[in-house]
């Protein structure tokens, strides 16, 4: 993992001193996504890490359901991020309870069923489609150039916030 560009690009995007002494503690690609997760609004905010960087420095980023430029189907994964130009299904059911951060061009059609509960926040010219039913909630935050569309059957139910601005 290239640290030393990882710093200075998080320090180049404004990174607060806290969060930057943490960065400097994170030796291995597990401290690095976990460190993704809690500073998720940073790293959508200001595209930290790179796409590139995730390609080159991150081999097990999947594991972790990190996405960049992929086509894939992922079930009941509870932390989602697509970034770059990923075209994916994310199939929840059951109790499943998640989180989906839709970026940059990535397209994502989810599949909402049983008594799950998930939220996405979706960014750029991303485009998502919801399809909720039993009593499933799904819960779509639409930042910038981002389109959702959705179907709620049955008892399923679809929120869409339109925020009106680029990101948080």
């Amino acid at each position: 993992m290239n640290r030393e560009q990882l710093i200075k690009d998080a320090k180049s995007a404004g990174i607060s001193p806290d969060c930057l002494k943490r960065l400097h503690r994170c030796n291995t690609e597990e401290n690095l996504i976990q460190f993704y997760k809690d500073a998720i609004d940073f790293g959508m905010e200001h595209n930290f890490p790179s796409c590139g960087f995730w390609k080159d420095n991150s081999p097990n980023k999947e594991e972790y359901g990190i996405h960049v430029d992929e086509t894939f189907t992922s079930k009941n994964h509870e932390f989602n991020v697509l970034l770059g130009s990923c075209d994916a299904n994310l199939i929840f059911d059951g109790y499943t309870v998640a989180q989906a951060y839709v970026k940059d061009n990535s397209s994502v059609a989810i599949l909402a069923s049983d008594k799950v509960y998930v939220m996405i926040d979706c960014f750029d010219d991303s485009a998502v489609n919801i399809d909720a039913s039993e009593k499933s909630k799904v819960v779509a935050n639409v930042y910038g150039n981002a389109v959702v569309t959705w179907t709620d059957r049955s008892k399923g139910a679809v929120i869409v916030n339109q925020k009106n601005k680029a990101c948080y």
